[in-house]
């Protein structure tokens, strides 16, 4: 499936879970992609997104910034 077609998830909140379950399994996925992360550590969140190939990240006072994307 084309890259355009598949649908853009933000994971908000990047504790243990998150880092050990739910980012690694998007890589698995043909119809969605990780589009973007937030946390409350805009540095974590740059971190993470470069580590996970996510499209975007946000700081947590940047959320409304996430959604309207």
């Amino acid at each position: 499936m084309a890259a355009r077609n598949r649908v853009g998830f933000a994971v908000v909140g990047l504790g243990k879970i998150a880092r050990d379950a739910i980012l690694p399994g998007f890589a698995n996925c043909k119809r969605a992609k990780l589009a973007a992360v937030v946390s409350r550590d805009g540095k974590k969140a740059a971190d993470v997104a470069r580590e996970f190939d996510a499209t975007a990240h946000y700081s947590s006072e940047e959320y409304s910034e996430c959604l309207a994307n």
